[in-house]
């Protein structure tokens, strides 16, 4: 053996515990890398999960919402049109009853007229007889 090829071989050899270690350790990091990428992948999922959950439940909300509002909605759509109807009705009794005693003071009017016409003709009478 040459000199060469003895140092080369006891560096080796004296390396060689030490290379052991450096594989061992690139190995272990490895699989720990892979241990963390499977359990971030994992979290990713179970947050995936969540969101999707939060998104079914606020969907259900709004759509319990919208629900109530539109139901809110035509009640008092309801009451403003019942609201309107009575008022048309009150309105139409009050020009039913202006219409009544308009024509009354046209009566009272025609009375008065008959009344004045008497009288005119009591006072010629009183004056002539």
């Amino acid at each position: 053996m040459s000199m060469d090829t003895g140092t080369f071989l006891v560096d080796m050899l004296s390396n060689f515990p030490f290379l052991g270690f450096i594989i061992w350790q690139y190995l272990t990091a490895q699989k720990d890398l892979k241990e963390q990428r499977e359990k971030m992948e994992t979290i990713r999922k179970e947050q995936m999960d969540q969101i999707k959950e939060m998104r079914t439940e606020a969907k259900e909300e709004e759509v319990q919402l919208r629900t109530r509002f539109e139901s809110v909605i035509k009640e008092l759509n309801a009451d403003r049109d019942a609201l309107v109807t009575q008022l048309e009705a009150r309105i139409q009794a009050l020009e039913k009853q202006i219409r009544k005693i308009f024509h009354a003071l046209e009566d009272l009017k025609a009375v008065k007229s008959k009344v004045e016409k008497i009288e005119l003709k009591e006072e010629i009478r009183k004056e002539i007889g």
